[in-house]
């Protein structure tokens, strides 16, 4: 991550040099903005979006599962560690970086919902593998939480498309957790 603007105007051209895409270079200057206003420039911003979410900050969690390898990598030192050591570490934060979304989750955070939503169709990091149930639940969580919202739509049409692809027992599994979820919320 760029710590000047001279860093990030130095990035910026590299990145437009090597046509990469305009909205990895967008999410880069948003994230430097947002850095701005913090003090600590010089400290990880891994461990500072981390402790933001821990608060419940629902933007840092978007911008914590917004980081990409490269950033990664760079936060995690891992460029000089062995492969079992990154398989770890990167083990590590994924297993983070869904904790936090469900904590954000659970507290009404509309973007770490639907972080989930998607992030289960593609992975568990309980299991390795997809979780539809979890999956849904967050879809029909959001439907119950989110009163007014953009992407409702989305939301319902993902609901369908995860329920055509469910036995009945599961959407049972994932209708069970969504009550969990609901109890949780409301307990906060």
């Amino acid at each position: 991550m760029p710590k000047t603007q001279s860093e990030l105007d130095t990035w910026a051209e590299r990145a437009h040099a090597n046509d990469e895409y305009y909205e990895i270079i967008d999410s880069m200057h948003r994230k430097f903005k947002m850095c701005l206003g913090i003090a600590d420039r010089d400290g990880p911003y891994v461990d500072m979006l981390i402790e933001a979410a821990e608060k419940g900050s629902d933007k840092a969690v978007s911008l914590f599962w917004q980081l990409g390898d490269v950033e990664l990598v760079d936060e995690l030192k891992l460029k000089d560690v062995p492969r079992d050591e990154q398989v770890s570490r990167r083990q590590a934060f994924i297993t983070t970086k869904y904790r936090l979304a469900h904590k954000v989750a659970l507290q009404g955070g509309e973007s770490s919902m639907l972080k989930l939503i998607s992030g289960f169709q593609h992975l568990d990091p309980q299991t390795g593998g997809q979780d539809y149930v979890k999956s849904l639940a967050f879809a029909y969580f959001f439907v119950e939480v989110v009163s007014n919202s953009d992407v409702f739509g989305r939301v319902e049409w993902t609901i369908r498309d995860l329920e055509g692809k469910m036995s009945p027992e599961e959407i049972t599994q994932a209708n069970e957790l969504t009550r969990d979820f609901l109890a949780q919320h409301r307990a906060l």
